[in-house]
């Protein structure tokens, strides 16, 4: 006689044993380039919360490298990164879950971002939207002809290339930027 486990059956024994989706700081631990944002959101807890918040729906988080807070850190003036790590780190947080295939689609994405503070410069103007970024392998407009490097690009002009996409996690995706 065949034996089979139905499938809710299996979903009640997999929620018995706690199995759950990775949490932000469990995806973050399998990259090395990673440490100077593990020990950020360590000492932040709200910025933890805001990236595994369930409740505040998919997100993709776009994650800089250890190379890009070198770079950041060597332009701080005027009170230093802690004073606005939440602020960059928020504006790094994409309302929605965008994986690399959409963001290399023709078009790109432009999505607000979870920072809402209107005293940053933003592409998204006083329409209530929040801050926005713009993702596109196609320019700063998302209208060449021709494919190039995927690049986030901000509100003030600024871009940088995304250089590892497409790390899951429980509420969305996870890009790494290097600037």
């Amino acid at each position: 006689m065949k034996s089979y486990l139905p499938p809710f059956f299996l979903f009640l024994l997999a929620s018995a044993v706690g199995i759950q989706a990775q949490g932000i700081a469990d995806v973050l631990a399998t990259d090395g380039n990673l440490s100077m944002l593990r020990s950020i959101l360590a000492g932040n807890p709200a910025l933890t919360q805001l990236l595994d918040d369930p409740t505040s729906g998919q997100r993709t988080f776009l994650a800089p490298s250890d190379a890009a807070f070198a770079k950041f850190s060597a332009n701080i003036t005027n009170g230093g990164p802690q004073v606005q790590m939440e602020a960059i780190l928020s504006y790094h947080v994409m309302n929605g879950s965008f994986s690399a295939s959409n963001l290399t689609s023709p078009g790109g994405v432009a999505a607000a971002t979870f920072l809402q503070d209107s005293q940053y410069t933003n592409l998204g103007g006083n329409g209530g939207v929040g801050n926005m970024v713009y993702a596109s392998q196609y320019g700063n407009s998302g209208e060449s002809t021709a494919a190039g490097k995927l690049e986030v690009f901000g509100g003030v002009g600024n871009s940088t290339p995304i250089v590892r996409t497409d790390i899951r996690y429980g509420n969305g995706y996870v890009h790494i930027v290097d600037e």
